[in-house]
């Protein structure tokens, strides 16, 4: 046998092994099962299991997440809601600026993850478009804000709702948690505001049990 052959067919082993290995790393990424981690811009604080300590609203535009198990995996509830009544506006004032807050009413049909009352607050954050509409239907990804506390010395940008706050919760990654229902089909806020260029999820019209089911599933692989 001509030595030169083994030699390829040893360096065509090697190669081989390494792409596979590559392939099982990016593997997560690609299908999108990668739960817990965020971007470097932030990581969420309250995912599957963690029942310790709220989230904070300021917090949560500075978190990047890519996939619908990414959401799943930083959320405390999934749900599938309509939007209620506006249940309060309040405000910040911030850099010298005074900022309002709503909230409203969230009447919810079912959770897809997690489990809690029919009814509960849901903080939007900045009462400034694009704000939901009572009578939308949304699937959500929710981060609770009980317990949460601001840290000694920033309070001036650390935003706390005036609501129980056992019942106050509000939307993973900001608008990257909300997908509106529209006729039994599921839209990301990517497809709302393709202009955002920090959305990165894309989801167009999938029907809503398919939809559900997929973030189900991810949420009991985390």
């Amino acid at each position: 046998m001509d030595p030169g052959l083994g030699e390829k067919r040893r360096i065509a082993a090697y190669v081989f092994i390494v792409l596979i290995i590559a392939f099982a790393v990016a593997l997560p990424w690609i299908f999108g099962s990668s739960c817990h981690q965020a971007s470097s811009q932030g990581k969420g604080n309250q995912g599957k299991g963690q029942s310790g300590g709220g989230s904070n609203l300021s917090t949560e535009s500075s978190s990047l997440y890519l996939s619908v198990a990414n959401l799943a995996g930083n959320s405390s509830v999934v749900v599938v809601a309509t939007i209620g009544s506006l249940a309060t506006t309040y405000n910040y004032t911030i850099a010298g600026r005074v900022v309002f807050f709503d909230v409203f009413n969230l009447n919810v049909l079912s959770y897809v993850t997690g489990s809690g009352p029919a009814v509960i607050l849901f903080n939007v954050g900045i009462a400034a478009p694009p704000l939901p509409t009572p009578g939308e239907k949304y699937v959500l990804f929710l981060k609770s804000e009980a317990g949460v506390t601001c840290p000694p010395n920033i309070t001036s940008t650390c935003i706390i709702s005036p609501t129980p706050l056992d019942l106050t919760y509000h939307s993973t990654g900001g608008l990257q948690g909300r997908f509106l229902v529209e006729n039994g089909l599921v839209y990301s806020s990517k497809m709302l505001y393709p202009n955002f260029d920090y959305l990165r999820i894309v989801v167009n019209g999938v029907p809503l049990s398919d939809f559900v089911a997929q973030v189900s599933s991810s949420w009991a692989a985390c």
